[in-house]
């Protein structure tokens, strides 16, 4: 039983690049997902976080903890936006649609309350992550704070395919969350085990990159390089995930 879902769970990463493959304007979104919160970053450090250094604003804690939130409220909320625009454009693809960004923009458009409260609840638990951990090395914090950053990861990646694909709002959805006790194998391994693929391909650039810098004394390309590979896993990574629990909703639901 086990065995199935897992061999399941395969088929649905390799439907997840059979269907790039079968339609690149998939790719749009997240790639202009990281053009804006590059965007975001520049503007935010110019207006918020230099002014907030230069006004010694983020010497307290609750400074540090407000300008957290200005910087990434945003961030979180580009994000989420753009994976709910690739979510239903998933839909449409596997509906045997010629999918564009538009739709998949309008859709998002359309559930911006709910992309609003679901960026909001992201927010939250980034704050508790911080907060947990604190500022000393605490092991037992640490790991009770990495215990709820991946709670909300799974569930994040869980709930915005009801959000998107369905009538449900982001209330509503937490309902659906037992539709997924089937499938607890899929889940896992969409939420954790392509995290590790990603990680270890980004080791193999890292060690690249340092070789680069530290045993041939090309500095700036080796740093070139772990930025590029970076920002293409993170990109791809995001991606790829969005749409592995995309068709596993789907499929749970036998959306066509």
């Amino acid at each position: 039983m086990i065995t199935e879902k897992l061999i399941n769970a395969v088929d649905l990463t390799v439907e997840s690049f059979t269907l790039l493959k079968k339609d690149k304007s998939l790719l749009i979104p997240p790639i202009l997902s990281l053009v804006v919160i590059a965007l975001i970053i520049i503007l935010g450090f110019i207006f918020i976080l230099l002014p907030a250094i230069l006004l010694g604003l983020g010497g307290t804690e609750l400074g540090s903890y407000i300008i957290f939130s200005l910087m990434m409220f945003p961030i979180y909320f580009v994000i989420t936006f753009f994976s709910a625009a690739l979510t239903w454009m998933v839909l449409e693809v596997k509906q045997g649609k010629d999918t564009t960004l538009l739709t998949g923009l309008k859709k998002a458009a359309a559930e911006t309350v709910d992309i609003f409260l679901f960026s909001v609840t992201t927010l939250i638990v980034a704050l508790l992550v911080r907060l947990i951990k604190g500022k000393k090395r605490d092991r037992f914090r640490h790991a009770a704070a990495g215990v709820l950053d991946a709670g909300w990861d799974v569930l994040g990646g869980l709930l915005l395919p009801s959000m998107i694909l369905t009538h449900h709002t982001f209330f509503t959805a937490w309902k659906e969350i037992k539709e997924y006790r089937k499938t607890i194998p899929q889940v896992l391994a969409g939420s954790f085990g392509l995290g590790y693929i990603y990680t270890l391909i980004w080791l193999v650039f890292y060690g690249i990159s340092l070789m680069l810098i530290f045993y041939f004394n090309y500095p700036g390309t080796g740093v070139l390089i772990l930025l590029i590979s970076s920002s293409l896993l993170l990109v791809y990574g995001k991606m790829i995930k969005t749409i592995y629990f995309a068709l596993l909703y789907i499929q749970i639901k036998k959306l066509r």
